[in-house]
């Protein structure tokens, strides 16, 4: 299981009791859903949207509204390459030059 579904199942498991975020507001973003955990799978793009969006060029824009109307995605570096955020938490710095990110110790955050 990769780093990025540990830390969605320990939010997902405080939400439940805190109420934070309705469902529809927390997204999983992946390159390869078969990679992410069994249990998280509903929180995905793919099964937000009913089909694979690459696969259904139908699906994309409704993909791209799902991914604008998010208040929290999770997702891993691979998987940000052509979204944008105003707030990113990067669990690896080195890696923010592979994602093509501005790297936040040098821009001033």
């Amino acid at each position: 299981m990769k780093a990025v579904d540990n830390v969605l199942e320990r939010f997902v498991a405080i939400n439940e009791t805190e109420d934070l975020l309705r469902e529809e507001q927390i997204l999983r973003v992946a390159t390869d859903q078969s990679k992410v955990n069994p249990s998280l799978q509903h929180y995905t793009v793919n099964a937000r949207v009913g089909g694979d969006m690459n696969e259904n060029n139908r699906l994309l824009k409704q993909a791209q509204d799902r991914v604008e109307k998010a208040v929290l995605i999770f997702t891993t570096c691979a998987g940000i390459l052509k979204l944008d955020f105003d707030i990113m938490l990067q669990a690896h710095i080195l890696l923010l030059s592979r994602c093509r990110t501005r790297n936040p110790t040098k821009a001033g955050f």
